[in-house]
C-alpha cells in the first residue's frame, strides 16, 4: 500500500473527488484522533522520502538545485518537510501575506541551513491589471523580514500574440490573480527597473551572512493548516527589539540544532 499512500489526500483516507463507502470509526476517548495522527505521520515521512529523491535527481540529472513549495495544502508536518529541498518556497497568496505565518516556513529553514528561502510573490486574489508597486513592495518587505530572501515575481504567462485573444494578450486565470507583468503595463518603461533594481539589491545582501533569530515557539501540527495564520498575536517581543521563528519538533532532529 506504501506507494500508493501519497493519493489519498482527503481527511478520511480518500481523493477530495471520491469519498468512497467507508469511514473509519473508533469508539475510543479520542475518537481515533491518533490513528488520524498516525496515518498523516506517515504521510509526512513518504513526502520527504519523495522530496529527497526528486531534489537527488535534479543534482545528478540536471545538475541544478530543487525550489519547492513544501508541506502546506496537503494533511501533512510542513515544518518537518521543509528541509528536504535545496530552496524552499512559501506563497504571499496561501500565507495571506503575514509575517507571522512566513516566520512558520523560515524557521526549519534556516536550522537546516538553507541559505535561500523562496516566496511566489504577489499572487493577489482579484487584482489582475490593478495591483500596484507599492502594494507589490510592501508584499517583499512582509516577506523580507521573516527571512525570505528570493523572489519569483507571480507574472504573465505570455504577453505577445496569442491565438484568439485580443489585446493585452492572454490572461491566465481569467484574469482573477494579479499581476499580468509586462510591457503591456503603463509603467513597464517608467518605474520597473527602479523597482526592480531595489528588490535585486535586497535579495542579494539577504543572501549573505547567516540567518540568526533570538527565540523559538515550538509548532507540531500533523496537518498544516492550508492558510497559516498567526500563531503568536502578541506584539512584545518585536516591540522590545526580539526576533522569533517556528519549530516542530522534529525539526530538533536536524544537525543543526
Amino acid at each position: 500500500m506504501t506507494p500508493y499512500l501519497m493519493l489519498l489526500l482527503d481527511n478520511e483516507g480518500y481523493q477530495a473527488g471520491n469519498e468512497g463507502p467507508i469511514h473509519f470509526i473508533s469508539d475510543g476517548d479520542d475518537q481515533g484522533a491518533g490513528f488520524v495522527a498516525d496515518y498523516r505521520s506517515t504521510m509526512t515521512g513518504l513526502l520527504m522520502e519523495y522530496l529527497e529523491y526528486l531534489n537527488k535527481w535534479t543534482h545528478d540529472t540536471l545538475g541544478l538545485k530543487l525550489s519547492q513549495q513544501v508541506g502546506y495544502n496537503l494533511p501533512v508536518d510542513m515544518l518537518e518537510a521543509i528541509p528536504s529541498v535545496d530552496i524552499p518556497e512559501i506563497e504571499t497568496l496561501s500565507f495571506s501575506n503575514l509575517i507571522d505565518g512566513f516566520r512558520q516556513f523560515s524557521g526549519p529553514a534556516n536550522l537546516a541551513g538553507k541559505n535561500v528561502i523562496s516566496i511566489e510573490l504577489g499572487a493577489d486574489f482579484g487584482q489582475a491589471y490593478y495591483q500596484t508597486w507599492t502594494e507589490l513592495l510592501q508584499e517583499a518587505q512582509h516577506a523580507f523580514v521573516a527571512g525570505v530572501n528570493q523572489l519569483a515575481i507571480h507574472d504573465a504567462t505570455y504577453s505577445h500574440t496569442y491565438d484568439n485573444t485580443t489585446w493585452p494578450g492572454f490572461t491566465s486565470f481569467n484574469y482573477s490573480f494579479a499581476e499580468q507583468h509586462s510591457r503591456h503595463q503603463p509603467g513597464w518603461d517608467v518605474g520597473y527597473k527602479q523597482a526592480m533594481d531595489y528588490l535585486a539589491r535586497c535579495q542579494f545582501i539577504l543572501q549573505e551572512g547567516i540567518a540568526k533569530v533570538d527565540l523559538v515557539f515550538w509548532d507540531k501540527q500533523i496537518a498544516q493548516d492550508a492558510y497559516p495564520g498567526i500563531l503568536y498575536e502578541p506584539t512584545d517581543l518585536q516591540d522590545a527589539g526580539y526576533t522569533y521563528e517556528y519549530l516542530s519538533t522534529e525539526n530538533f532532529n536536524l544537525p543543526m540544532a
